[in-house]
């Protein structure tokens, strides 16, 4: 187990120090903001291809959840756990020892499928491939397609889709995500109707505390 958590905080950090490779590895913190779509898909299919191994986790306003799967829905969308966000920017925050690192994606709003209420954020969509079914029908494992009942067999899968202006805090569950869900529910709460500028976030992420298994990577 321990060498599980060394080796997905190692992964991370690859990622991290690639983006952050202007700055001085004297320093204690560190920030940069990656706005290039190339730059963007680059960094989502690192973490894509490495899934298994950097345990993700992600989090934003009081709930979290583990991203076991990530796929690619072309340009700067993906798909991560069942969250479907377009990113804008990544905010890449590194934190000079193991464990201490993290990435902001910040989601531009998706185009709605359904009828949103005033406030919505998210909408629910459930999907039999490329085709749409409804949630009683995911529910039941049987849907109605191309006029024929058709059992899905699992195949079927509920996506949240991002369609507001948000942010996300990503990292492996043993780096900032484990002992600071506290303070980057703050942070989202504080700045989530705002522009979190890169400065910001760093001042605010100063007191970030590491996980006791990541300080055993020092």
């Amino acid at each position: 187990r321990i060498l599980k958590i060394g080796k997905s905080l190692t992964k991370f950090d690859e990622i991290i120090y690639k983006y952050t490779s202007e700055y001085s590895l004297m320093s204690r913190t560190c920030i940069s903001e990656v706005t290039h779509p190339l730059e963007i898909r680059d960094i989502c299919e690192f973490l894509m291809k490495n899934t298994d191994d950097l345990n993700l986790w992600m989090c934003r306003g009081g709930y979290d959840f583990e991203v076991e799967k990530l796929f690619d829905k072309g340009a700067t969308r993906f798909i991560f756990g069942n969250q479907e966000i377009d990113i804008e920017k990544i905010t890449v925050f590194r934190f000079y020892l193991p464990g201490g690192s993290l990435l902001v994606l910040h989601a531009r709003p998706i185009q709605a499928l359904t009828e949103l209420y005033f406030g919505q954020d998210e909408e629910e969509v459930c999907l039999f491939g490329d085709i749409r079914i409804k949630r009683s029908e995911f529910d039941a494992g049987w849907a109605r397609i191309d006029g024929s009942l058709t059992e899905l067999h699992g195949r079927a899968s509920v996506i949240v889709r991002t369609v507001a202006k948000t942010f996300f805090f990503l990292s492996p569950e043993f780096g900032p995500y484990r002992n600071n869900f506290d303070l980057l529910d703050m942070i989202f709460e504080k700045y989530k109707d705002t522009n979190l500028d890169s400065g910001t976030l760093e001042a605010e992420l100063k007191g970030i505390k590491r996980s006791r298994e990541a300080s055993m990577f020092d």
